[in-house]
């Protein structure tokens, strides 16, 4: 929080930190636990399109979870309503 751009912000939001970031997609998941058995078991070995999620390699978990985050937010708070565009970023890159 402490980045120039956070302080010139009109509205931050933060996505959860999940240890497994399974639980992110079980919330997008509205609670149906069904894709925990029926994704893995089409995947193939190389796929990191759930990865951060089951213990499988790399960030598409995260990265999926953070845009449906987003547009949830965007949706809750009405912000197209006040806004024409929107700048996303990681406070972290500055």
């Amino acid at each position: 929080h402490n980045s120039s751009i956070m302080g010139r912000a009109k509205f931050v939001s933060e996505v959860p930190h999940y240890p497994d970031w399974a639980d992110a997609i079980d919330i997008m998941a509205k609670g149906d636990l069904s894709w925990r058995t029926r994704v893995p078991k089409v995947l193939t070995n190389d796929s990191i399109i759930i990865g951060g999620a089951l213990g499988i390699e790399g960030s598409g978990a995260l990265i999926m979870s953070a845009r449906w985050f987003l547009i949830s937010y965007i949706k809750e708070y009405r912000l197209r309503e006040l806004y024409d565009r929107f700048v996303i970023s990681r406070p972290d890159h500055f």
